[in-house]
Order: C-alpha cells, then structure tokens, then sequence
C-alpha cells in the first residue's frame, strides 16, 4: 500500500524550517515519503513611473530565482535525509506562497501536512503567519503547526522518535463536526506510540437577572 506524503512548505528562512525536525521524525514514523515545498514569488506589482518597472524588471531574473529556489531545497533535503531515515523529495512552485503551497497540497494527494508558524501578534500573524493560515483554510488535509516556542523535550533527545508527541490532547465542543479531529489524529497519535485525551468544553449557564 502506498502511504501519501507528508509535505513541509518552506520559506527559506531558518525560522520557517523549525517544523523539519518533528515532520522528518513523523515520515520516518509513517513509513511516508517526505516532500519539502518551496515557493518562488512572482515579481511584485509595482505602481511607480513607467521606467521604475523596467528597471526592477531588469533586476530580477526569473530563472536565477527559480534556481536558487531548487539549490535551496536540495540543500535541505540532503541535510535531513540521512538523519530521518525517510525519502525526501522536493517541490519547487512559482507564485505566491500561501496560494501555490494550497493549490499543491490540494492536488498532491497528501497526508498530513508540517509547517511553522511566526506570528506573535497581530501585525505578524497578518505579515507572517498568512501563508499557514491559508493553506489551514485552503486545504482539506490535515496542517499539524509548529508554534515558534515548541522544541525537543530536552529528555527525550532532539532527534528521530524524541520529537514524536506522546500525549495529544484534543479539544472538542461536543458538536459532529469537531469531533471529527479524533478520526484525522488518533490514527497518527498511534503511529507514534502517543495517547489521547479528549477534553470536551462546556459553556457555564449564566443565570438569568432580573
């Protein structure tokens, strides 16, 4: 049986590989194929005089782009393919990031996909985080997000199965549609050896003042 890939968009920044770890460790795990995605943006509009677009058209080399956007996956990939122990492949996509990464993993038959956040306000989560947050809604795979304070439990190693969870916790609000998390995680928690715990939250019944 063919397993579906687990797919890591990055964005070529150290912080926006924090996720590699613990999805390289989650492949291996799997027995599933690991696909490191890069996007290369599109030129940006410009709204200046007719010469300025010329001239920073000038400077910007599609193909230049677009092979230091393939130099860079293969650097990652043969950096964590031997540790993980998991087959790496790399996508390079053309466009802007939270579209092209959403349309792929769409198409891509996927079965889980890693990715960090950065947003630590709202500012941030609008400049930084969009691209999680639309492939969150884009997408009907599921995006298990790495928040920018998460690391290796000092305990258990920081490689390999010392970043698998072992408790998953899963809140729920009593309602079918979201406990419908439990069908997507509990086969991944048991994959990694990890238990769950479904916490249900109530709503207190305010009572009524005169």
């Amino acid at each position: 049986m063919t397993i579906p890939p687990v797919h890591v968009p990055l964005d070529g920044t150290p912080e926006g590989e924090r996720a590699l770890p613990l999805a390289a460790a989650l492949a291996a795990r799997l027995g599933a194929p690991l696909v490191l995605v890069h996007a290369v943006a599109p030129l940006p509009p410009l709204t200046a005089d007719d010469v300025a677009p010329v001239v920073v058209a000038g400077l910007y080399d599609p193909e230049m782009a677009r092979g230091a956007g393939r130099d860079y996956l293969a650097r990652v990939a043969a950096r964590i393919a031997p540790p993980a122990g998991a087959t790496v492949a790399t996508v390079l996509l053309e466009g802007a990031p939270a579209e092209a990464v959403a349309a792929h993993v769409r198409g891509a038959g996927a079965s889980l996909v890693v990715m960090p956040t950065h947003a630590h306000g709202t500012i941030a989560r609008a400049l930084l985080g969009s691209v999680a947050l639309d492939v969150v809604r884009e997408t009907r795979v599921p995006v298990l997000l790495v928040p920018p304070h998460a690391g290796p439990d000092e305990a258990r190693g920081a490689e390999g199965a010392g970043l698998l969870p072992r408790h998953v916790l899963l809140p729920t609000d009593g309602s079918e549609f979201a406990e419908r998390i439990v069908e997507v995680v509990a086969p991944l928690a048991a994959a990694c050896g990890a238990r769950c715990t479904v916490l249900d939250l109530v709503e207190p019944m305010v009572a009524a003042t005169a």
